[in-house]
């Protein structure tokens, strides 16, 4: 076979390689059939601008910290910026390079690394910014006519090399659909044993830190709330003061009962003094059943006074217990009307909080007492708050922000501390855990309650 039909045959091959790296492994490897050599290094530059060696013939793989490719790395760099502008024309690039060519830290490990004759051979691609080349080494000198051979391969090597490039590549999720197309009936096989994998299902619901122990005040009577003497979030004692009512017309009214009484009671002492001196003539003038009749009436207009005393002691509402003021405003509760057993506000510890989940009638799984619960305060989504279900209610009730039937869950903190317990009116999510059931269930459950809600 002549050195042109040696030549037809790698351009062919060049042609139709599938890969980049079959470019590299026959430029390195196959050239030889075309002309002999001792070694040949293929390199271009990478997107970092920086010498990349790609392929040295006889070698799959290489350590690119080695000494020897080390140097390469050196020699290529002084090649690439001694021959970027070429003197010869466009149609002879290529550049033979002996020992007395290099720099001084080439040349010392000239003979080490290479033999006496090398040649060098750029890619040549018009409108292309790859750069790069292929070096060629041997113990003989180079012939003109070995020279232009070389030169057509690592022509058609730069094109193809520039091709396989340029071309787009196919987009991962591509890949992935044929993949499935291919490997269908195994992909449906490992989705139907996938829906059988067992998960434990769980609901995702708002919540809010509430007290769990709280001093309920309520209105002890009818009235209207005169002044609030504490404000929100207050810490209070037990005994302090914390409402006045208005206490006006109970006053008036303990006002009247005492006059009340010392009218009666005068009436009274005239009928005993009545009484003895009828006694003391042996009179029977009626003054002693009159005195009797007037004990009664003291005794019940003094009861009547002590009913006023104590309704208007009860005006002024003391805390019972030593905690926190929980109510929004108190100038939306001054002023305004309030009726017996109407809740005021709360007084609760902040070390005995809870948590309260709403979860809605559509979300509700089948929850058990003593389960996993984890709390995401809007404050700190990133530190869970852990705790476990204490109570779950009976009925689902009316909720007063979203205006819908919701079950009432109490959540009890476990590894909460003192010091790192949510302030109580803080708000977020919580995600509570119930039994374990197939994957598929997990995913269908919601649809299939739809379907099964309009179906029948």
């Amino acid at each position: 076979m002549t050195g042109v039909s040696r030549l037809l045959h790698l351009n062919r091959a060049a042609r139709f390689a599938e890969s980049v790296e079959d470019v590299y492994f026959m430029a390195v490897n196959e050239t030889h059939k075309l002309v002999s050599y001792d070694e040949a290094v293929l390199w271009h530059e990478t997107s970092r601008n920086s010498i990349d060696i790609r392929g040295i013939s006889g070698l799959s793989s290489f350590d690119r910290s080695a000494p020897k490719i080390v140097w390469f790395n050196r020699l290529f760099s002084f090649l690439e910026t001694a021959f970027s502008m070429p003197s010869k024309e466009e149609d002879d690039q290529f550049y033979m390079v002996t020992k007395e060519d290099c720099p001084d830290k080439i040349l010392a490990e000239w003979g080490e690394f290479s033999v006496p004759f090398g040649l060098y051979i750029p890619f040549v691609l018009p409108g292309s910014k790859m750069t790069g080349g292929l070096f060629f080494t041997r113990s003989t000198a180079w012939t003109e006519k070995e020279c232009k051979l070389l030169q057509e391969a690592v022509s058609t090597y730069a094109y193809a090399l520039s091709f396989q490039m340029s071309v787009t590549r196919e987009p991962f999720i591509l890949k992935v659909i044929k993949y499935i197309k291919r490997k269908r009936f195994l992909f449906v096989g490992f989705l139907v044993l996938l829906s059988f994998w067992p998960v434990r299902v769980s609901v995702i619901a708002p919540m809010e830190v509430v007290p769990q122990s709280p001093w309920i005040m309520t209105a002890p009577q009818d009235g209207v709330i005169q002044t609030i003497h504490v404000q929100p979030n207050q810490r209070v004692k037990k005994g302090d003061r914390l409402v006045s009512l208005d206490d006006t017309k109970l006053r008036n009214e303990v006002v009247l009962a005492e006059q009340a009484l010392g009218v009666v009671q005068q009436q009274l002492r005239q009928a005993q003094q009545r009484a003895f001196s009828e006694r003391k003539n042996n009179k029977n003038e009626g003054y002693r059943g009159d005195a009797a009749l007037l004990s009664l009436d003291v005794q019940q207009k003094q009861n009547e006074l002590c009913y006023m005393q104590e309704l208007l002691a009860k005006t002024q509402i003391f805390s019972e217990i030593s905690g926190i003021a929980v109510f929004n405003d108190a100038t939306e509760l001054e002023g305004s009307p309030i009726r017996t057993g109407e809740r005021i506000l709360w007084v609760a510890d902040e070390g005995d909080v809870q948590i309260e989940v709403q979860v809605s009638v559509e979300d509700m799984i089948e929850l058990k007492t003593g389960t996993r619960a984890d709390s995401f305060l809007y404050s700190n989504p990133l530190h869970p708050v852990r705790g476990k279900i204490s109570n779950i209610s009976y009925d689902a009730t009316e909720t007063k922000t979203r205006g819908q039937l919701a079950y009432n869950i109490k959540v009890s903190l476990t590894d909460a501390h003192k010091d790192t317990l949510p302030r109580i009116g803080f708000k977020g999510t919580a995600k509570l855990y119930g039994n374990h059931v197939t994957l598929f269930y997990h995913v269908f459950r919601r649809p299939i309650s739809y379907v099964w809600r309009y179906l029948f």
